[in-house]
């Protein structure tokens, strides 16, 4: 029985203690936001490193053979540094209206 009632003491005093964070890092992750929606004058392209550390690339929207190009160009440079840094894609998802994608990129370990 007395093990019981220190057991749950115990578990009382985990659940109202704050978790600590001291020496854990923050997740080395990169997240680019990529905006060509329809009628975008430009294909609009964020990549966050952290707080207040962000790159912005901004490029004419793919119409044809050449714009293809161009924006394909531009995507391979962005993920093959992003490789060539070590990060990994972990996942993606896109805006409501389809127009925008986000990339989640986490360092491989």
């Amino acid at each position: 029985m007395k093990k019981l009632i220190l057991l749950g003491a115990c578990l009382l005093a985990f659940t109202g203690c704050p978790a600590q964070t001291v020496g854990v890092a923050e997740p080395d992750i990169v997240v680019v936001r990529i905006d060509d929606g329809i009628g975008n004058t430009n294909t609009d392209i964020t990549i966050t490193r952290g707080e207040n550390k962000t790159e912005y690339l901004t490029f004419k929207p793919s119409h044809g053979e050449k714009g293809l190009r161009v924006s394909g160009q531009a995507y391979y440079k962005l993920i093959y540094k992003l490789y060539q840094e070590g990060y990994v894609l972990q996942s993606t998802f896109t805006g409501l209206t389809g127009s925008s994608a986000t990339l989640l990129f986490v360092k491989a370990k």
